[in-house]
């Protein structure tokens, strides 16, 4: 029910992943289709200047004024310190 309030009250979602998204990061993605919320996903994998690149131009598609921030957690993987340097690099300052 969280995950779908989250969804639900917020503009837009970026979803966070190491790999490939399970759990609760799955369900997030469903959860945007069927509200038809605009999602973003984000690798933290893949190359930081073309996430951050491709992030600008979907903020740039879409109004968004609550932004739900989604993605695994720590326990499924150890990805806090990664996706806290990700968050660093792509939101505004």
């Amino acid at each position: 029910m969280r995950t779908l309030k989250n969804v639900q009250i917020s503009d837009a979602t970026l979803l966070i992943y190491k790999g490939e998204t399970t759990g609760g990061s799955t369900l997030t993605e469903k959860f945007c289709r069927i509200e038809k919320k605009p999602l973003f996903k984000m690798n933290i994998l893949d190359d930081i200047k073309t996430m951050r690149l491709n992030y600008k131009h979907w903020l740039a598609e879409n109004t968004i004024s609550i932004l739900n921030i989604a993605g695994s957690r720590e326990s499924e993987g150890c990805v806090y310190k990664d996706m806290k340097a990700l968050l660093r690099h792509i939101l505004p300052q």
